[in-house]
């Protein structure tokens, strides 16, 4: 199957479906959608975050940013759950059960996402999809927090709100 040839429902401005579409056919800045995240948190309570890599075929508005270790649009047949599983494997090359942290309509780039992130309870893969991800960056918890705030611009806007929601709970 190809990348864009699955449906997606597309939401109201308060969460509920209103119809769906190929992926292929969404508007990003227009449409709005359910997509889901997840950040590895090491056994030792270590963040491992992504570098997003530079796609030429799929330009990505954060690429060379830290962001979530996985990500990905949930399909119309899917759970959260499934979708950020999905993501995980494909991504990271992990069988793992992803932990819902929150689930929220957000503002994201311009316009609102149904935004789902997760805990990801695993060790860093040593193998992950490579033109997804750069990199993966591992901080203990205090060195995270302090490159955010030394550093805000090198982040995402959603993985800079997760952590600071993480950061409270």
């Amino acid at each position: 199957m190809n990348d864009g040839d699955f449906r997606v429902d597309i939401l109201n401005d308060t969460g509920e479906i209103v119809t769906n579409k190929l992926r292929k056919d969404i508007v990003k800045g227009v449409d709005i959608y359910h997509a889901v995240y997840g950040v590895i948190i090491t056994p030792e309570g270590h963040v491992a975050v992504s570098l997003i890599a530079q796609k030429e075929d799929l330009p990505n508005l954060h690429a060379g940013s830290y962001g979530f270790t996985a990500a990905t649009i949930r399909r119309s047949s899917e759970t959260g759950a499934e979708a950020m599983k999905r993501a995980i494997l494909n991504e990271l090359n992990l069988n793992t059960e992803p932990e819902l942290f929150s689930e929220l309509l957000e503002d994201v780039d311009g316009t609102k996402r149904l935004v789902g992130t997760y805990l990801i309870k695993s060790n860093i893969p040593t193998e992950y999809n490579h033109r997804e991800i750069e990199k993966i960056v591992s901080f203990e918890p205090n060195q995270f927090s302090q490159e955010i705030n030394m550093h805000p611009e090198k982040f995402t806007p959603l993985l800079k709100k997760f952590w600071a929601e993480y950061n409270r709970s």
